[in-house]
């Protein structure tokens, strides 16, 4: 699914590094490396989850109506991905205290954040009305979650999503060893927008697989 559109994801991915680049370098925004992160990163899921909704269409839409679905539904996944993210980052911050009882909270935390990891996939490529679309998709992503073998997978795409999370620390002090300027920009944000494409098509994905009725999960097996 990510290799039938490459070029797309990856013109995507550029195009939103050196957006963020703008942002942080030329306007100067305070903070700005955290809000583009807030920004930038779900419209690319959204882009991502828009793609997959036509690859896996009945009948394949035009392009042009994969960048109006990702369009349109961008809001829903930013305040979807702003919460949930806040959720996980709380988890993980267990675990970098040392703590023994901080890192069982957190770890129940994010068990509990990845009942809502297909939240922003149900809020793209489900129908709903626009007033229902942020708690529908909450609801529909814990409704999927129900089911234990689904559940494996979305704490599996959570674990995914904060390993390479982990993996800025050591590239920002990679980067700071070689005096590379502004090594917190260049250890974070290329990393975070590379890793959407794959992960957000994966969710994507097991929650198409997940949502679909048995009778035609079976007439695909057979």
């Amino acid at each position: 699914m990510v290799w039938r559109r490459i070029a797309l994801y990856t013109g995507a991915v550029a195009f939103a590094v050196c957006a963020q680049a703008v942002v942080v370098f030329a306007l100067r925004v305070p903070n700005g490396i955290v809000y583009c992160g807030f920004v930038f990163a779900p419209l690319l899921t959204a882009l991502v989850y828009a793609c997959v909704w036509a690859d896996t269409a009945q009948k394949r839409p035009p392009q042009m109506a994969v960048w109006e679905r990702a369009l349109e539904r961008s809001w829903a996944v930013i305040l979807i991905d702003l919460a949930v993210s806040f959720v996980q980052i709380t988890g993980a911050g267990g675990f970098r205290t040392g703590d023994l009882s901080d890192a069982f909270i957190g770890l129940a935390i994010l068990i509990m954040s990845a009942t809502f990891v297909f939240a922003d996939a149900s809020a793209t490529l489900d129908e709903m009305p626009v007033w229902w679309l942020v708690p529908g998709a909450l609801w529909r992503s814990v409704q999927a979650c129900l089911n234990g073998i689904v559940f494996g997978r979305a704490i599996t795409i959570v674990a995914l999503s904060i390993a390479c999370g982990f993996l800025q620390d050591p590239i920002y002090a990679l980067l700071q060893s070689a005096h590379v300027a502004n090594a917190d920009f260049w250890a974070s944000i290329p990393l975070d927008d590379a890793t959407v494409p794959p992960i957000a098509a994966l969710t994507a994905l097991v929650y198409r697989d997940a949502t679909r009725p048995a009778g035609e999960r079976g007439a695909e097996a057979s």
